[in-house]
């Protein structure tokens, strides 16, 4: 049986209101058009849904058995329209994305702060991990984008905006603080104590390879998962590291930790926002996307 879904809103009106009028005003309509969908539901369901009293109308035994069902339905349903308004007014939302941690650090937190200050309805779920975890997320549609540093290799299904070039730092503790006299070649990092993120990050990649494209080894004395674990071993003068340079400058102005200086140009690398291509997005996600790539550098 096709039942106009018509029916059973204002059915269910109805039955709020315990009075016809009353739902034609809760629902903008006019009482004999109210009248009439009851009437039409009625005989298409055969039976008789309300009797009128004193005080207005109310259910009859088989009205009750229905309203049971159709109540909380016309009410989830309702909710749904009320959010898919918030979302698409921007009044609510979700947008779930995916960041490296340098990513996060060199833009991507002050993004976040400014979008929330317009839109506050709007939640932000943020998973954070590195490049080819963030793209892992991304390709199962477990997040609708992604904020990743370069180096990056993805297929065709991944497209690729351009954000802003990733800044560096190479900061050294206060027991090796001396190193900042004078400029420093590749060839005198190689003979120096370096703290760098494992392998299999693209941060590691991108250095195994400017190390290598020189006929030198990086070989570091310490290798750990995180860039504030970078900080924090440079800071007990296990060696040297680079990190963000957003992470770093904290330390540098309160003296804990000293940048260094570089007698060569650093090959650019750049931070990344990543979507899958012809993959729809919410209207929360693509208000972010917009504010994310609307001035960038790329």
């Amino acid at each position: 049986m096709a039942v106009n879904f018509e029916y059973y809103r204002v059915f269910c009106q109805v039955a709020r209101s315990r009075s016809f009028t009353g739902a034609a005003r809760a629902l903008m309509s006019s009482q004999p058009s109210v009248t009439r969908c009851i009437q039409s539901l009625e005989q298409q369901l055969g039976c008789t849904l309300f009797v009128r009293t004193r005080r207005g109308v109310s259910l009859t035994a088989e009205g009750e058995l229905l309203y049971h069902t159709v109540g909380p339905a016309c009410e989830r349903l309702q909710q749904g329209e009320a959010e898919l308004a918030g979302a698409l007014s921007l009044q609510g939302g979700v947008v779930r994305l995916s960041s490296t941690e340098t990513a996060l650090h060199e833009l991507l937190l002050d993004r976040m702060d400014s979008f929330r200050a317009r839109w506050p309805g709007v939640r932000l779920h943020l998973t954070n991990g590195t490049t080819p975890q963030a793209l892992a997320h991304l390709r199962s549609g477990r997040v609708e984008m992604a904020v990743v540093s370069g180096p990056v290799q993805t297929g065709k299904e991944v497209k690729l905006h351009p954000l802003v070039r990733v800044e560096e730092m190479l900061v050294a503790g206060p027991g090796m603080a001396h190193l900042a006299r004078k400029p420093l070649h590749l060839r005198d990092l190689a003979g120096l104590p370096m703290i760098c993120l494992e392998p299999g990050t693209c941060a590691r990649d991108f250095y195994d390879e400017l190390f290598a494209a020189k006929g030198l080894n990086l070989n570091p004395e310490v290798e750990v998962t995180t860039a504030d674990l970078v900080l924090a071993t440079v800071q007990h003068d296990l060696g040297v590291g680079f990190v963000p340079a957003g992470l770093a400058r904290p330390l540098v102005e309160s003296g804990a930790v000293t940048p260094l200086r570089l007698a060569f140009s650093m090959p650019p690398r750049w931070i990344y926002a990543a979507r899958v291509q012809g993959r729809p997005l919410s209207a929360a996600s693509r208000a972010f996307w917009k504010h994310l790539t609307d001035g960038s550098e790329g």
